[in-house]
């Protein structure tokens, strides 16, 4: 068996980022430039972006946060950011230098599978999360993965509003901020019931801080996945929700009238109208606003510079260990290389620490599993100081991947 872990946070956050005073009109990034320049100039077509394919590898460390002295992606080259390469942590480019962008960096949730392959779920982008199966002669649907994954069969991923359903069916619920800290990619839409096709995959979240400017000529898209094709004689999905992007630099710009930012949620089935999913989030934090033309949809959060990750005193919940195995400090919560590997299927324990939660708070966990039905467990109440907690949770693990992920939420 093999675990792949996503640690996420649901609680409520507005305190996160407070007013801040600026002395003067300057932001840094805080990348320190040891990845060198992101620069695919002269390519063309379509890349997929693979931290281990560089020489040397990036981000050794694997926690998604990459220290470049400059961003360029040139026109005519797509470049796709996939959670099946970089898991589900959110993606963060830091630049010292200036980010241009005139191609595409693609996000995107992909489209459900039909019902012929309805057992395959969607893929997502970097940050996202799977879309759930479809029903079919040798499984039962599956709901959409993430936090806003839908639950009823056919139901639209939520983000940040609800996903639509069918009634008496619901889609999946609203999570997130609109400060984005930390963000959440899109959730999965869920698969159809008999005969049915899957839902849609989420769309990715990334965060991109320059210390000098941001212009794009090109797009940045993370939208979900619409639902599976269907039928008269079939039933879809849902879509997939769209994801989160955040763009932070003293000066952001489009420099042609076709640039655009997206984040819009998948469709379901357009015949009856049902499995809608939840647009995401887009916030633009600039000290000169000048994305002046071109297309952002949803409607984006404007603001000055802010901190690129949320502060050191900020609500935390981890797992620390699951059947005795230690889990690294930074997951990837990918099913291609696991974080941890264990010998045999029986119930095991899984210890979870907690830091600026308060002690008495349930953690919610979700094990989503290659194949098989989601599971869904509490802890213990979380015991211990405010400052620092620990709680239990017990669950059997089936063979093959499983992805975690953890929830603590909480009354102020």
């Amino acid at each position: 068996m093999k675990a792949a872990l996503c640690n996420l946070l649901v609680s409520a956050l507005a305190v996160m980022l407070g007013g801040s005073a600026l002395v003067a009109q300057t932001f840094s990034s805080g990348s320190n430039g040891s990845d060198g320049a992101l620069n695919f100039t002269g390519q063309t077509g379509t890349i997929v972006f693979d931290p281990a394919s560089f020489n040397p590898p990036l981000d050794p460390d694997h926690d998604n946060v990459y220290h470049f002295t400059t961003i360029t992606i040139p026109s005519g080259l797509r470049v796709r950011l996939s959670a099946d390469v970089l898991g589900v942590k959110p993606l963060v480019w830091l630049a010292s230098g200036a980010v241009n962008i005139a191609g595409t960096l693609d996000l995107n949730g992909a489209t459900g599978h039909g019902f012929s392959e309805s057992s395959i779920p969607a893929k997502a982008g970097a940050g996202g999360y799977m879309g759930g199966t479809g029903e079919n002669e040798s499984q039962s649907w599956k709901p959409g993965q993430g936090p806003g994954g839908a639950q009823s069969a056919g139901g639209g991923a939520g983000h940040a509003i609800m996903g639509g359903g069918l009634p008496p069916a619901t889609g999946g619920p609203p999570y997130g901020n609109d400060f984005l800290l930390p963000p959440v990619g899109g959730s999965g839409g869920a698969g159809g019931a008999f005969p049915g096709s899957g839902g849609g995959g989420g769309g990715g979240a990334i965060v991109i801080a320059s210390s000098v400017s941001i212009s794009i000529a090109g797009s940045i898209s993370a939208n979900g996945g619409d639902a599976g094709g269907a039928s008269s004689s079939t039933t879809a999905g849902g879509g997939g929700s769209g994801g989160a992007i955040r763009l932070i630099a003293p000066v952001i710009e489009n420099t042609a009238s076709n640039a655009s930012l997206s984040a819009r949620g998948g469709h379901g089935y357009s015949f009856s109208g049902t499995g809608e999913a939840s647009y995401g989030r887009i916030r633009l934090e600039a000290f000169q606003q000048k994305f002046t033309g071109g297309t952002i949809d949803p409607a984006p959060f404007f603001a000055t510079p802010g901190p690129v990750f949320p502060p050191a005193s900020a609500p935390s919940v981890r797992i620390v260990s699951i059947g005795g195995v230690s889990v690294p400090a930074n997951p990837t919560a990918s099913f291609i290389s696991p974080d941890v590997t264990l010998d045999n299927a029986a119930t095991i324990t899984i210890q979870l620490a907690g830091s600026k939660v308060p002690v008495g708070t349930v953690v919610h966990l979700t094990l989503t599993p290659e194949t098989g039905a989601i599971v869904n467990v509490d802890s213990t109440p979380l015991a211990g100081t405010f400052d620092s907690s620990t709680a239990t949770a017990s669950v059997t693990i089936p063979h093959g991947f499983s992805r975690f992920s953890v929830q603590a939420s909480w009354t102020p």
